[in-house]
C-alpha cells in the first residue's frame, strides 16, 4: 500500500498516524508549511485513495480528526464510504451504547448545538454522514471550536481547538475534494 502524507509540522522524519508509517512530505497546494493541520490520504494496492483523514492537535493534547473511508462490498462490485468526525481525549472516556452520547459543541460564540456522539475509550465519534458535511462546512468560517465531550460518569471534558481560516478553508476544500473522488470512484 502507498500512502501520502501532507505534514505539516516536520521537515523530515518519519510519521506514525493512524497505525500508517509515512515519510513527511509537502502540504496540499493552499496550505502553509507551518501549519496546524496534518492530512494523509492513504491508498490501496492499486494506487487508488482509499482513505482520507485531516487531524488538527490543540495544547491539551486532544485531536479532531475528520475522515472518510472507502470499503469495498462483499460482491467486490459495490462500495461506500464512511464519514467520521472524531475527538480523541488524553483521559479515559470509556463506551457509550449504540445510539451515543449527547455531546455539545460550538463553533466562535455562536449558540451550542447537540448530536449523539459514539464513544470507546478515549475517544468520541460524529457518524453521521449529513451532521459531519455540516460540522466540516462549519469548521471553514470559524476561529474556535469547543467540544465538551463527557466521560463515563457523564463529567464534561471541553476541547478547545484554534482554527486559522485561510489554513482550514483548505485543508477542509482538499478534504471534500478527495473524498467526492472516494464516493465517485468505481470498483
Amino acid at each position: 500500500m502507498t500512502a501520502r502524507l501532507y505534514l505539516k509540522r516536520r521537515a523530515v522524519g518519519v510519521v506514525v498516524l493512524a497505525g500508517i508509517v509515512m515519510p513527511s512530505g509537502a502540504a496540499p497546494a493552499g496550505v502553509k508549511s507551518d501549519g496546524a493541520w496534518d492530512y494523509t490520504v492513504k491508498s490501496d494496492y492499486t494506487g487508488d485513495p482509499q482513505m482520507v483523514m485531516a487531524r488538527l492537535r490543540n495544547q491539551d493534547g486532544s485531536a479532531l480528526w475528520i475522515s472518510c473511508t472507502r470499503r469495498v462490498g462483499l460482491d467486490l462490485e459495490t462500495s461506500t464510504v464512511s464519514y467520521a468526525a472524531t475527538v480523541t481525549a488524553k483521559r479515559f472516556l470509556g463506551s457509550s451504547e449504540a445510539k451515543g452520547r449527547s455531546t455539545v459543541y460550538w463553533f466562535d460564540e455562536n449558540p451550542p448545538e447537540v448530536s449523539n456522539w459514539i464513544y470507546r475509550d478515549r475517544y468520541g465519534q460524529l457518524r453521521d454522514p449529513e451532521a459531519i458535511r455540516g460540522f466540516v462546512r462549519k469548521l471553514v468560517g470559524s476561529e474556535k471550536l469547543v467540544i465538551e465531550l463527557s466521560n463515563y460518569r457523564y463529567e464534561g471534558m471541553k476541547s478547545e481547538f484554534k482554527l486559522e481560516r485561510d489554513e482550514t478553508r483548505a485543508v477542509t476544500e482538499r478534504f471534500s475534494q478527495d473524498c467526492g473522488s472516494l464516493a465517485s470512484k468505481r470498483t
